[in-house]
């Protein structure tokens, strides 16, 4: 982890390193903990659908999933 931060731009790091000195969420801390975990089943998940189900081999699953994440949040639908 300390190899990552030093090839980290110091502007980034001088946005990070005040979170440090701070108790955080444990709900932000399980998200982070989590986060690998949960990004290998979302994308089993649309491998699921998109490749095996609907047999659509040219997609990309992780494209998909990005892009249903930004609608998501932008609240648009991603149903056509």
């Amino acid at each position: 982890m300390k190899d990552f931060i030093h090839r980290l731009p110091i502007d980034i790091v001088l946005q990070i390193i005040p979170y440090t000195y701070n108790v955080q969420d444990k709900d932000l801390l399980n998200d982070i903990v989590n986060y690998k975990e949960t990004k290998s089943l979302l994308l089993k998940l649309y491998y699921n659908y998109w490749i095996v189900y609907a047999e659509q081999e040219n997609i990309q699953q992780n494209r998909l999933l990005i892009n249903d994440i930004f609608a998501y949040f932008n609240d648009v639908s991603t149903i056509v």
